[in-house]
């Protein structure tokens, strides 16, 4: 199978088998999920037992389809080799039900601000982004925080904090803001030298003075809460 291939291979059910995903991504070594799913038909084969498999990799489309559910092809595979069951699940759904608990929430911030995980994970779990769609943020917005003089991410959430209370009247205010603007204004409000805009290119520009306006006009409502 060549890795141009494998689109595809993928819109074939019953042709999809673990690893395939992985010619394209790892094409010198694309054999770990195949290992896997044989190496679960030898342990439940010895030990005449069902199998649990929990699986966060449910993006390549190997494991899970597009809406998440086992391939059923698996299912039968499996049985048909060890008279057993395998129960193939999305870990990411099955332990947020567990837990009660987002999973992003139990992995640990990076010190440095200059990921787009760590800031993708503030803005699903602080409370000034609650109750709101959520938009992705970019290298563009990291870019524009270091610029602006955030090289720790503590210091991020610390301002974030600082302007939860007026961001709530904000977000009345301006109900179809982005949730990339909420954390621009939020951070512009608390820190008076947040100046600058990284736009997509790359390319550094002053803020438009009507948003730094903007932004002074909540800082002095924010005072007097």
């Amino acid at each position: 199978i060549k890795p141009n291939e494998i689109e595809n291979i993928l819109n074939k059910t019953r042709t999809i088998f673990p690893g395939l995903g992985d010619i394209k991504d790892k094409p010198d070594d694309p054999y770990g999920d195949f290992i896997i799913y044989h190496e679960m038909m030898k342990y439940m084969l010895s030990k005449n037992t069902e199998i649990i498999f929990l699986t966060f990799d449910n993006t390549k489309g190997d494991w899970m389809s597009k809406s998440k559910a086992p391939y059923i092809h698996y299912v039968e595979n499996m049985y048909i080799n060890t008279n057993e069951i395998i129960y193939i699940l999305d870990a990411e759904r099955i332990l947020e039900q567990i837990l009660n608990v987002e999973i992003d929430s139990l992995i640990p911030l990076q010190k440095s601000v200059n990921t787009e995980i760590n800031i993708n994970k503030i803005i699903r779990i602080h409370p000034i982004f609650q109750n709101m769609k959520v938009t992705k943020a970019e290298n563009d917005v990291v870019y524009e925080l270091l610029v602006n003089g955030y090289t720790d991410i503590s210091d991020v959430i610390s301002d974030l904090d600082k302007s939860n209370e007026i961001m709530q009247i904000f977000k009345r205010d301006f109900p179809n803001i982005s949730s990339n603007g909420i954390l621009r204004y939020a951070l512009r409000i608390i820190n008076l030298n947040y100046t600058k805009k990284v736009l997509k290119d790359g390319s550094v520009i002053n803020v438009n003075p009507k948003y730094l306006e903007r932004a002074k006009t909540y800082r002095e409502i924010n005072e007097l809460l």
